[in-house]
């Protein structure tokens, strides 16, 4: 009897460390949705703010779209002047993002002031 509840104890320990040690190396793939823009000399900054302002609440509205985030370019050697990065839980989730209609707002809000646009996904690890 005590050899059969030594087994039980020892698998029950196993068991635990495998769970632990599974949920340690357990990580989240991120899609990263990366805009650059090269607005036209001009552009109103009404227009900037009001088109973040409007990605920026995507983030509540759209199923998988985890974060997005927003830079003004210093230095480009190809003069973009704005990086937007939107992160999402799949490919799903950013394609709901591109079809919701706050994205065909923003798209119509921003298209006559771009002068160049660039797009570029890549995975990571979180």
């Amino acid at each position: 009897m005590r050899n059969f509840l030594r087994l039980i104890i020892t698998t029950l320990i196993v068991l635990s460390m495998c769970n632990a040690s599974m949920g340690q190396n357990k990580s989240e793939k991120i899609l990263n949705h990366v805009l650059l823009f090269k607005w036209k000399d001009g552009t109103p900054k009404e227009t900037l703010n009001k088109s973040t302002l409007l990605l920026k609440g995507m983030t509540e509205k759209v199923e998988g779209f985890l974060a997005l985030k927003y830079y003004n370019i210093t230095n480009s050697s190809e003069e973009f002047n704005m990086i937007i990065i939107g992160q999402y839980s799949s490919e799903e989730a950013l394609k709901n993002y591109e079809s919701h209609i706050d994205h065909d707002k923003f798209v119509e809000m921003v298209i006559p002031h771009l002068e160049k646009f660039a797009v570029n996904d890549f995975w990571t690890e979180d």
